[in-house]
């Protein structure tokens, strides 16, 4: 995948863009889709690259780096990443997965004292720090895709990604903070669908070995079940429109 600098420099983060479409419609402009995350983004780069060989009327961008999360903000600060990305655009659709990473404590804005995972505290603060990540998006006008992240029960990790997805979860069914005009969150519940059976394969591994991160076999499955969710909620909406499919 060809990568090159973008117009905000930050050192060691990756963009790649390919192409992929689910209907032939030549006239329209393509559906401009974002994939923004931590490492568990770059498999669905790689899948959406090795499906989307045929007409361009999804062009996908995807921004990823590896170690990061909303609360790692050491590692990168995706929410002034983003808004100077989104000053020059936004996309119609934002696919967004975080999650391993962000496994920690965390200090609520204003205080000094951190909060520990396994409270409900922490998942109210976590889903508050996802739906403010979230809202840049949303009220520029883009539908927003967040997706659960997948883990192994029987790894010492399971309870901890519990949390994780509570936090998400809680981000995504937050009431918004004042009146807006704004496409909905959709929870994708990336669990639910890589746990089923590979339809061509129904031997291969879709997660690696530490239960978490998807391999390019899961990585494509997972593109192509986003790629069937994006056409079909897509389909009758036009492109030329401003407004996202609720």
């Amino acid at each position: 995948m060809a990568r090159f600098p973008f117009v905000v420099a930050v050192s060691g983060l990756a963009l790649g863009i390919v192409s992929w479409a689910p209907r032939a419609r030549a006239e329209a402009p393509p559906l401009s889709v974002w994939v923004v995350g931590d490492s568990t983004a770059q498999p669905l780069e790689q899948g959406f690259a090795a499906i989307g060989k045929e007409t361009p009327h999804v062009k996908v961008r995807t921004f990823f780096k590896n170690s990061s999360g909303l609360i790692r903000t050491d590692v990168i600060d995706w929410t002034k990443t983003m808004r100077g990305l989104l000053e020059h655009g936004a996309p119609k659709v934002a696919i967004i997965t975080f999650g391993p990473n962000d496994a920690q404590g965390l200090v609520p804005a204003g205080k000094r004292v951190p909060v520990n995972m396994g409270t409900e505290e922490w998942r109210e603060e976590y889903g508050k720090r996802v739906r403010a990540f979230v809202d840049l998006f949303r009220t520029r006008g883009t539908k927003v895709y967040l997706l659960l992240q997948p883990f192994d029960e029987t790894k010492k990790h399971a309870p901890l990604m519990r949390d994780v997805n509570a936090g998400l979860g809680q981000a995504a069914s937050r009431p918004d903070a004042e009146p807006v005009v704004a496409p909905a969150i959709e929870l994708v519940d990336v669990p639910g669908l890589i746990e089923a059976e590979h339809p061509d394969r129904p031997t291969a591994r879709l997660k690696n070995v530490d239960g978490i991160h998807l391999t390019f076999a899961g990585g494509k499955y997972l593109s192509r079940r986003l790629y069937e969710k994006l056409d079909a909620d897509w389909a009758a909406t036009p492109e030329e429109s401003t407004s996202a499919p609720r």
